[in-house]
């Protein structure tokens, strides 16, 4: 395919937490116990910032389909960040509405926005194009349709201490206007075992050293899952993730989302642990669990 290149904590409205971390509804208490773990971070992690991020650099990849509507605050939430970016490298998927005319404006603005455009070819296709375009010595990927906290990269690039680490941190899903989860709901210490069971590391929530995929990439032959396959493929070579268990972004799933498309997921789950295989035997009873997802999945979802 050919491409062409052409701490102040953001107040959320806090939710009363129901099960596997479901919400609904405010509740002050909630709100103050996330307020005290960012400002705890906050504290943990500024002078580490400070010696740390002076002279690296982070570039955004944003991948894009027929997203002007939301687009615009994707890219405002990265420009927005208390660590400034050294370029937001937005990848067009080949849109038919007005993302050119959205992304022209902010080329104009900012020298930091890079636009690249190409034939449609789906997201993870255009996550590679942009790796291949980025520089900087760290990379972070954002969504088109998502916003980040503005003190994202601020919170997650400390943690990063040698050239096989990845840090991530909990978002938040957001389904409607009345229900959203917090995924993962609690700290996660030991996240390469975490992974053999399920994907918790989102696309948007990760920052980690570009070099890191030099050799490895997003897997375009996977209708789904693409994300949490990268991460396998990390682990197996002993790349080492850091979580932060506090919700720095938004994750806002739309109508057309691919996230909804449960024939893609269990077609890309099969996949995985076919793939992953030999990773996946170090966690038997994981393993036979997802095998069990496979089977009794698509079977359970033609009864209802």
């Amino acid at each position: 395919m050919q491409w062409s290149a052409t701490f102040i904590w953001q107040q959320r409205v806090p939710h009363r937490r129901h099960g596997c971390g479901t919400t609904t509804g405010p509740t002050d208490e909630t709100s103050r116990s996330t307020d005290a773990i960012v400002l705890s971070m906050t504290s943990a992690v500024s002078c580490a910032h400070q010696a740390s991020t002076m002279r690296q650099e982070i570039d955004v990849v944003i991948p894009t389909y027929n997203r002007a509507r939301t687009l615009g605050r994707a890219i405002d939430s990265v420009l927005g960040q208390s660590l400034p970016v050294h370029e937001v490298i937005v990848v067009d998927d080949g849109s038919t509405d007005e993302t050119a005319t959205l992304i022209a404006k902010y080329v104009a603005q900012d020298p930091r926005v890079v636009y690249m455009r190409g034939s449609h070819a789906g997201a993870p296709a255009a996550r590679n194009c942009g790796i291949a375009r980025a520089t900087a010595e760290f990379i972070a990927f954002q969504d088109s349709d998502d916003e980040w906290d503005p003190h994202l990269l601020e919170t997650l690039l400390p943690l990063i201490e040698g050239p096989d680490q990845v840090a991530f941190c909990s978002i938040r899903l957001n389904r409607d206007e009345a229900t959203s989860s917090i995924l993962p709901a609690g700290f996660v210490a030991n996240p390469a075992r975490m992974l053999r069971r399920q994907n918790i590391v989102s696309t948007q929530a990760a920052v980690l050293p570009r070099s890191l995929l030099d050799e490895t990439k997003f897997d375009t032959r996977l209708p789904r899952l693409q994300d949490w396959d990268l991460w396998l493929s990390l682990t197996a070579r002993n790349v080492r993730f850091q979580h932060v268990p506090v919700p720095l972004v938004q994750v806002n799933v739309q109508a057309d989302s691919i996230t909804r498309n449960s024939e893609a997921y269990y077609l890309a789950l099969r996949m995985i642990l076919w793939k992953h295989r030999r990773q996946f035997v170090r966690s038997p009873y994981e393993y036979l669990r997802n095998i069990a997802r496979v089977v009794v999945g698509p079977i359970l979802r033609k009864t209802v």
